[in-house]
């Protein structure tokens, strides 16, 4: 995963914590492994709004959060009988041998008012004949971009600039020179040390969780590809989305 300023890295914080479980027994798409996959990606976008943001500008504890044992802790979160209505980012620091400084802010989340989003994103996915591997996701973010096209060279800018957060201090907050917090991140998974596939998806914060649920598939439950595509997935909005922070659906 692309590690800077973008949403990726919560991906695999979700998938260390979904390790834990045996998913295959709850059954695919069971009212449990439904449940208790919901209750990780939770917890796992927690992480991303206090953590992730551009390296240039801030220090983002990979070692604390991308560790085992800081995954047996958060695991520990799940109530399997009820939803958490909390976000509840961890404190990796902990489990952190090295010295990195990490951004321990509280984040600030207001849930006041409403808004909307229409999307602006593809996905592609290459593999020549020999095995080389390229995922690209150009994406304005919303239609048309900010409008704006670049003089002779006609492509227009995306309009990304909103996915900032105006509180000083928090991971992605708003500064010159820096860049926000993107949804965009594709997925290369490596077998035997070898590139076994791409994926990637459109989708803003749902992004996430149709490429973990589609791995699943592949992984865990073995549907033949394309097949691990077309099976339904889930999606969850406990939490600030990146492009319309405040708004959320409680539970």
């Amino acid at each position: 995963k692309n590690k800077s300023n973008t949403q990726g890295p919560a991906e695999l914080i979700l998938l260390n914590m979904l390790e834990g479980f045996d998913l295959k027994a709850m059954g695919h798409n069971s009212a449990e492994y439904i449940h208790t996959s919901t209750e990780a990606l939770k917890l796992a976008f927690a992480d991303r709004e206090k953590f992730l943001g551009d390296m240039d500008f801030i220090k983002i504890p990979f070692e604390g959060l991308l560790s085992k044992e800081y995954a047996a802790e958060r695991r520990k979160l799940i109530d399997p009988n009820h939803a958490s209505l909390e976000l509840r980012p961890g404190n990796p620091e902990k489990f952190m041998k090295g010295s990195q400084a990490a951004l321990f802010k509280d984040t600030i989340v207001n849930l006041d008012g409403n808004a909307s989003h229409d999307g602006d994103t593809s996905y592609i996915a290459i593999i020549d004949s020999n095995r080389n591997m390229i995922g690209f996701m150009p994406s304005l973010h919303s239609g048309w971009g900010t409008g704006v096209v670049m003089a002779d060279l006609g492509f227009i800018f995306n309009c990304r600039g909103d996915y900032y957060s105006l509180v000083p201090g928090e991971a992605n907050a708003l500064a010159p020179g820096k860049r926000p917090r993107s949804t965009l991140a594709t997925t290369l998974i490596m077998k035997d040390g070898q590139p076994y596939g791409l994926m990637g998806s459109p989708g803003a914060d749902d992004q996430l969780m149709g490429t973990v649920q589609t791995l699943l598939n592949i992984v865990d439950f073995r549907h033949e590809r394309p097949a691990g595509n077309r099976s339904p997935t889930l999606v969850d909005a406990q939490f600030p989305r990146i492009a319309v922070p405040t708004h959320d659906v409680s539970g």
